[in-house]
């Protein structure tokens, strides 16, 4: 029974290993993180919402400008056409004064998914939050 558990524990690596970004991916996304979190995490901070622009919210979901995630775009541009109602998602989101269970719930906007709000919420406050998207999501059910 041990001998199926480690067996399946290295396929779960391996398959891990055959995802992860080369060496020198690994080390741009490093390198690029104190940027990525000053020019992002000044751009979402609560008080900065009210002038979020469209243009600056499409910047962050491709992987040229956040340096770590490529397929924000697909669904989050669509976030955009209606920013009254992004920002209004947003300030939900941020406001650390309520529970994350309120603000995940509360903060439903079309195309904000759980891979952008999670990723807002790690450059707002990188100390207290994580990624959640389906590659985690499927790493940490494994």
């Amino acid at each position: 029974m041990e001998e199926r558990r480690i067996e399946r524990a290295v396929t779960i690596l391996r398959e891990a290993l055959e995802h992860a970004p080369s060496r020198a991916a690994l080390s741009r996304m490093i390198g690029a993180k104190e940027r990525v979190l000053a020019r992002f995490g000044a751009l979402f901070r609560p008080s900065a919402l009210p002038h979020l622009e469209a243009e600056d919210f499409r910047s962050f979901l491709y992987l040229e400008n956040n340096s770590h995630w490529s397929q924000l775009y697909r669904r989050g541009v669509g976030a955009a056409e209606d920013m009254d109602a992004l920002r209004a998602g947003l300030a939900i989101l941020l406001d650390e004064s309520r529970g994350i269970s309120e603000r995940w719930n509360g903060s439903q906007v079309r195309g904000l998914g759980k891979a952008i709000k999670s990723a807002i919420l790690l450059v707002v406050y990188p100390e207290r939050y994580g990624v959640w998207n389906n590659v985690s999501e499927k790493m940490l059910r494994q």
